[in-house]
């Protein structure tokens, strides 16, 4: 009878018994170790998923661009935009602050009105002009504080230079910029409830808009220009109660411009009765405003922003 092999140490088996009652060893954990050691491992590695970019790389076409050889970002927003004097460091910190802390303010989502930022860069462009660049901070130091030494700085010398531009026999006299600074000025007499200045303002912004050949020769050259315009006439008109420039009996038609929307159904009774012993005009424009509300939320109730 052949005597069974006698199993080596790292073969044969072995047993650890432990009992609450009994205390690990130090020669029971190192045999757990050393045994634990040799198992081969249980856990599955996920395959790392990379992109099929990744996967060939064309060495004849790879760019090689040295450590450092493009420069980091320098300045601003603002530093792409021309200004017709060195920006100090007040003005470049209160015009970032204003343009973007007012952006959702003045085009809120809420109205329903898609902005085209290529369209509507022009006022912008106009900041190269020296005294529309003034007339801007006097908008913006104002707007901030409006008794401070800064806002009548710039009001000041907006002043000024719109008086020397007007006074002399200058095509930029009649240039969008002008107008511009105009209307500004405008609607800042009837934010603050200067009425005669206003008035003064859109006396002399309507001769301008003559020269300029009316509101039909200012909608050919740029049109939203007129809007501008229009704006500060209809706000004198509302705030003060005088007769508008702009808007006389010959040259607007007081006709409703939106069609009813008559397969909408009506979730309150229409007030018929009460707009009936309104002026027709000011009937019409109440129309309009319905229509126009309605319209509104419907796109705002549909998602459809651009109905």
């Amino acid at each position: 009878m052949t005597k069974r092999k006698q199993q080596t140490p790292q073969t044969q088996l072995a047993f650890v018994i432990q009992t609450p009652s009994s205390n690990s060893t130090k020669s029971n954990a190192k045999l757990v170790r050393s045994h634990a050691a040799r198992l081969p491992s249980s856990r599955k590695y996920e395959k790392q998923v990379k992109s099929w970019i990744l996967k060939k790389e064309d060495k004849s076409t790879a760019l090689q661009i040295p450590d450092g050889s493009i420069p980091g970002r320098v300045g601003t927003n603002l530093s792409v935009l021309d200004f017709p004097e060195p920006l100090k460091p007040y003005m470049e910190n209160d015009m970032f602050r204003w343009f973007h802390g007012m952006r959702g303010t003045l085009y809120p989502q809420e109205i329903c009105l898609q902005i085209n930022a290529l369209h509507s860069s022009w006022t912008t462009n106009l900041l190269i002009d020296k005294i529309y660049f003034h007339a801007v901070l006097f908008s913006i130091e104002t707007y901030f504080n409006p008794q401070g030494t800064l806002s009548h700085f710039h009001f000041a010398k907006t002043l000024r230079l719109l008086q020397e531009r007007l006074h002399s026999p200058d095509e930029n006299a009649i240039s969008d910029a002008t107008i511009m600074v105009v209307v500004m000025l405008g609607l800042s007499a009837e934010l603050i409830g200067d009425s005669g200045a206003a008035e003064k303002h859109v006396d002399g912004l309507k001769r301008i808009v003559e020269l300029r050949g009316g509101l039909e020769g200012l909608r050919f050259d740029n049109p939203r220009l007129p809007a501008k315009v229009c704006r500060v006439d209809l706000g004198l008109v509302l705030r003060f109660g005088c007769e508008p420039v702009f808007f006389t009996k010959d040259d607007i038609s007081w006709n409703p411009y939106l069609p009813p929307q008559v397969l909408m159904k009506k979730t309150t009774q229409h007030p018929e009765a009460f707009i009936k012993t309104l002026d027709p005009r000011l009937a019409n424009v109440w129309k309009d405003l319905h229509e126009f509300s309605t319209l509104g939320n419907l796109a705002y109730q549909t998602d459809h922003l651009s109905l």
